[in-house]
């Protein structure tokens, strides 16, 4: 419900009032009133009242960790969920390219997934798996990968 996500940001000169219809609108309008902190540097923030909600339901990245291109550091992809986070982004699309063998073909552990999962949750992000099969794939490789792919889904406990 696009109307929990609206937030409201009153700022006065000594006082900040910050209302929100639900734990995702108050997190946007907390990343709003760290935005407006960052850009008034050292000088005092205006008088302003912000009334806002996302315009469109669905704001998200695509980042490929197909494991034959450049994949970034757990800690480095921590770094830019967090940004994306205070960007309002609502969805992260994992890309990766599967090949046709059943073994585990993420970049990252299944634990790891499962920490970049709840973190998501936690930021009120979505983490959704984008798989792609390799061109080479035949029809008989792919009843041999269903377990590499039940596998993978799995490790994204908070798919709905």
């Amino acid at each position: 419900n696009q109307m929990s996500l609206l937030f409201n940001t009153d700022v006065h000169y000594f006082q900040v009032r910050i209302a929100a219809g639900s734990l995702a609108g108050l997190h946007y309008a907390l990343c709003t009133f760290a935005q407006m902190l960052r850009l008034s540097g050292t000088e005092p923030l205006i008088p302003v009242l912000i009334q806002d909600r996302p315009a469109m339901r669905h704001r998200g990245v695509l980042l490929d960790i197909s494991p034959r291109g450049r994949v970034p550091s757990l800690e480095f992809l921590f770094q830019m969920l967090k940004l994306w986070a205070s960007l309002k982004m609502s969805h992260v699309h994992l890309y990766t390219q599967l090949l046709p063998h059943a073994e585990w073909q993420l970049c990252y552990s299944r634990s790891e997934m499962v920490t970049l999962d709840r973190y998501c949750q936690d930021c009120f992000m979505q983490l959704v798996p984008v798989l792609d099969v390799d061109s080479h794939v035949t029809y008989e490789d792919l009843s041999d990968m269903w377990l590499a792919f039940q596998e993978i889904l799995a490790s994204f406990p908070n798919l709905r």
